[in-house]
């Protein structure tokens, strides 16, 4: 496909091998969410990133709260089944950005820059930008609350 950027949050297991094929598809760069743990590994080392290292590595300040692949608001509380209760989401699992960027002659840029995403989610979140709380996460009916 004709693309500039591709963007993905591509399973762990598999990241590279999405990273690598992504890297042959974009024109201008790749940006993939990961958990921070993803850029350890020698296997991964030798097969992406010392061929294709990273231009820029992002880790967020702020924990984003994702339980088993979903995306949650931490301002809403969620059923948490193994306690019987309702809490806040909280994720002990750091993330980051990892981004290839290109130049303009279609190189990519191989200078990595490390720089943190300071505090932003209580400034920058409006209405609807989280999506509904799933019904896994929902209480059951009845539960007493």
């Amino acid at each position: 496909p004709n693309v500039e950027w591709i963007i993905t949050n591509p399973p762990f297991r598999l990241g590279a091998a999405f990273i690598l094929q992504a890297l042959k598809l974009a024109r201008r760069g790749v940006a993939v969410l990961v958990r921070t743990s993803f850029v350890e590994g020698a296997e991964r080392y030798d097969t992406l990133f010392r061929p294709a290292p990273e231009t820029f590595v992002l880790p967020f300040v702020e924990r984003v709260a994702m339980w088993k692949g979903v995306l949650l608001d931490p301002d809403v509380k969620v059923w948490d089944a193994a306690r019987g209760t309702m809490k806040f989401p909280t994720s002990a699992t750091s993330y980051a950005w990892l981004v290839w960027r290109n130049d303009a002659g279609g190189r990519l840029e191989t200078d990595t820059r490390f720089v943190r995403i300071p505090p932003w989610r209580r400034e920058l979140t409006r209405p609807g930008d989280y999506p509904p709380v799933p019904d896994h996460l929902r209480p059951p009916e009845g539960a007493l609350l």
